[in-house]
């Protein structure tokens, strides 16, 4: 058994996972107001210049989905590479169709690739650990199916919370009224979001101030690693938020000056949503050998 994974660029991929040659990619992209197109990858636009522009225009850029063509000429490579299973890893399908198009497209192939769909139900650093988790699964394991499973149960189990900075970003997005926006800003509101086990986001606390905001990361953390015994992985991500981001890692630091993490930059096809100043964390369990 020869398996490939296919997933898109706001699974935020590290070096190592770009250059392994069992993991391929598709590309979203983003247009905006003024015809400006750009792919979601930095040597199309870097995540600094992108969420500079965001904050300077008055309607968001619209999103598109990776193109069929994309995923047409890695099925072929992937063919012509020898490969017989493959497995794919998007974003939650309650964000983005691109699970839907590659199912279509993959139907096509049915007769040289057995394939299998993971709705992640998450985005960014969860989907990279999905990946990485798929690598190690598919090392130790002959039973691919049995992968599938626990891919699915992890999903399920994976959290992410979300603070928004910019609300007038929620009111280019048509998501929050002027009237509300102008409020929440003046009392430094800060809506605290999470994306649950159906991969829809939702509001889960209206918190006052960034620094309240921190404290509550740090709880919740606590709570979301009890739950599994500690055996899950931490990660953080943030829209050009360096800053804000590394704050909530010192107050980790200093109660639990042990635990890994790992940190990065929201992708623009994301940070599209979020806007400038919006930050993240995410509990992702460890599947079983």
């Amino acid at each position: 058994m020869k398996t490939a994974i296919i997933t898109d660029s706001t699974a935020t991929l590290s070096e190592k996972l770009k250059e392994h040659p069992a993991v391929f990619q598709v590309f979203p992209s983003l247009e905006f107001e003024d015809g400006e197109t750009f792919t979601d990858q930095p040597d199309s636009i870097s995540p600094k210049e992108f969420y500079r522009k965001l904050t300077e225009v008055d309607t968001l850029p619209t999103t598109a989905q990776p193109s069929p063509a994309q995923f047409i000429d890695i099925l072929d490579t992937i063919v012509a590479q020898g490969y017989d299973h493959v497995i794919f890893i998007h974003l939650s399908q309650k964000f983005s169709g691109t699970l839907d198009t590659a199912r279509m497209i993959a139907h096509d192939y049915n007769d040289r690739l057995k394939s299998y769909f993971i709705n992640s139900k998450g985005v960014s650093l969860v989907m990279r650990n999905m990946i990485e988790q798929t690598l190690r699964l598919l090392d130790e394991r002959e039973d691919i199916e049995s992968i599938i499973d626990d891919l699915n149960w992890l999903a399920e189990q994976s959290t992410i919370y979300l603070m928004v900075e910019d609300l007038d970003n929620l009111v280019k997005g048509g998501r929050l009224g002027h009237a509300s926006a102008f409020i929440g800003n003046l009392m430094q509101i800060k809506p605290l979001l999470k994306i649950g086990a159906d991969g829809s986001v939702e509001m889960f606390e209206k918190i006052r101030t960034k620094r309240r905001v921190y404290k509550r990361f740090i709880e919740l953390i606590e709570e979301e690693m009890d739950h599994f015994d500690n055996n899950a992985q931490l990660y953080f991500a943030h829209g050009d938020a360096h800053d804000d981001i590394m704050t909530v890692i010192e107050l980790l630091k200093k109660k639990y000056p042990e635990q890994s993490y790992t940190l990065d930059t929201l992708t623009p096809i994301i940070g599209v949503h979020g806007g400038k100043g919006t930050i993240g964390m995410a509990v992702v369990p460890t599947i079983p050998a």
